[in-house]
């Protein structure tokens, strides 16, 4: 309950001035804090023994779950978020005495597949961190998280300073139109990048559940 009531304060004081941004980083944290704590009980013997012999399946426990993260608590989350910039328009027209308009409010709930497809994907991997670690799953998780990114930062350092070396890339050629295929034009990545980010997106997200699903059904054996 302190959790809406927290996204509530803050949409409603930052919304009139259009701090969206605040807002929108609160609502995707709680959301995320939320999805890292949906299978805690796991981590305290008592609990976890009661929850696992609940008469249902690994995949039905695992569905609700993932229900209650995905559905129930956005869903939850964004009535709050909505109110809270209504509230906040509605205090600043009896402050300033200006017309009342819903401008803000619309603006605010402009989510789109770029803000709602990372949401799902960090929420999924953060729910297979709560089942995998039995004790301080987000903070487990985000730092194995930040040592793999580490790790492939290392490696394609590593990659491109072996074959280029020898070679100056800065001047040739064909950095111009590599740059132009990252940055937009009728490169390939202008095309085709958007489809591959939410398809990859999409299946990791899928992925995640699964494994999810595997290790509850693993812990419960």
């Amino acid at each position: 309950m302190s959790n809406f009531l927290i996204l509530f304060i803050i949409a409603g004081f930052s919304g009139y001035d259009g701090g969206f941004y605040l807002s929108k980083i609160i609502f995707v944290i709680l959301a995320i804090i939320y999805a890292g704590r949906i299978f805690g009980m796991l981590g305290y013997k008592p609990k976890g023994m009661n929850y696992l012999l609940i008469p249902a399946s690994a995949g039905e426990k695992t569905l609700v779950n993932l229900i209650l993260v995905n559905i129930y608590y956005l869903a939850a989350l964004y009535i709050c978020y909505i109110l809270g910039f209504l509230f906040g328009d509605l205090i600043h027209t009896f402050i300033h005495g200006d017309v009342f308009s819903l401008d803000s409010v619309r603006n605010a709930a402009s989510f789109d597949y770029t803000t709602i497809l990372p949401l799902l994907l960090c929420e999924s991997i953060l729910i297979f961190g709560s089942v995998y670690f039995k004790r301080k799953a987000i903070i487990k998780t985000v730092l194995y998280l930040f040592c793999f990114f580490l790790l492939i930062m290392v490696v394609d350092s590593s990659l491109v300073y072996f074959f280029t070396e020898n070679h100056s890339i800065v001047d040739s050629t064909n950095t111009y139109y590599l740059e132009k295929s990252f940055t937009g034009g009728s490169g390939f990545f202008s095309e085709y990048g958007k489809i591959f980010a939410i398809g990859g997106t999409i299946f990791f997200t899928l992925f995640f559940w699964v494994l999810s699903f595997l290790r509850l059904k693993e812990t419960e054996v």
